[in-house]
């Protein structure tokens, strides 16, 4: 589920937390509280079909899961020159034990792992970086999960090409989209991320068309005149800037361009059945 490649991490800034990864009830369970107490994933998982199973059948082009470890063909953000600012720092993010999903690749079918997210420290610097460039075709969708602290604001994640970057930034709360255009960078308009719940977020491009995608929802479509090919992806923030507070999980690139139903529907997924009715 992660880029192929030698790890080549600095396995420095980890944070040790409780984890609180919900759990789902699946159609083998017949409680009716609505309050879910009780892991249903393992050993469970052919009954419900969940996020990190329809990613995996998409062939993603990249796939980062936090289960345990930061995974493979990522880098830290190369140390800062002398002299440069707190903000260059060049430290990695912090993993820590707590998915975003209803139920983390790690709970699937077997224990393989701890359920994890990636912890963005607010205010502070460093991204999270592909080591090799992924070669992107002419659509793609780009998606996370992510979960806000209250007044976040800076950088989320970014993907770099020949071109520029496209850009995903946090302001007062809400997710923006910054993109090239002939004319120089354009900001799309923001939309909120209420604190505390894990939101998808999804860039979905094809030809010059670029779409911010929110929870299934998009916004105005734009035109761009950021070209594929070879891209680096990274979260985080980049040189001279600074990190939005965040946690991000199950990081995904894929070789089509979802709609907005499509990525509806990823949601729903995360979601499942709450509760079910007694047999």
């Amino acid at each position: 589920m992660a880029l192929v490649a030698t790890t080549v991490l600095v396995a420095a800034g980890f944070v040790p937390r409780l984890a609180v990864t919900s759990a789902l009830l699946d159609d083998t369970t017949g409680w009716v509280s609505t309050t879910i107490t009780t892991k249903a994933c393992i050993g469970q998982a052919g009954a419900h079909t969940y996020v990190s199973q329809a990613l995996d059948a998409a062939a993603p082009l990249l796939r980062w899961s936090f289960s345990g470890t930061l995974p493979a063909g990522t880098l830290p953000l190369p140390s800062p020159p002398t002299g440069a600012t707190p903000a260059d720092s060049g430290t990695s993010p912090a993993m820590a034990i707590s998915g975003l999903l209803g139920c983390d690749p790690a709970e699937l079918t077997t224990p393989a792992g701890t359920p994890g997210s990636l912890i963005l420290t607010q205010g502070a610097g460093g991204a999270l970086t592909a080591s090799a460039p992924t070669t992107l075709g002419a659509s793609f969708t780009w998606l996370l999960w992510t979960s806000l602290v209250p007044g976040a604001h800076g950088e989320l994640a970014s993907l770099t090409g020949a071109s520029g970057d496209l850009m995903l930034g946090v302001s007062a709360g809400a997710v923006q989209l910054t993109y090239p255009t002939s004319g120089g960078p354009v900001t799309t308009p923001a939309v909120p991320l209420p604190d505390g719940a894990a939101h998808l977020v999804a860039v979905t491009f094809t030809g010059s068309a670029v779409d911010l995608v929110v929870d299934g929802v998009a916004s105005p479509g734009a035109t761009t005149s950021w070209a594929t090919g070879a891209s680096i992806l990274a979260v985080g923030a980049p040189a001279h800037a600074t990190n939005a507070g965040a946690a991000v999980d199950e990081v995904t690139v894929l070789g089509t361009a979802y709609s907005a139903a499509q990525l509806a529907d990823l949601v729903d997924l995360d979601h499942g059945p709450a509760s079910r009715p007694v047999p």
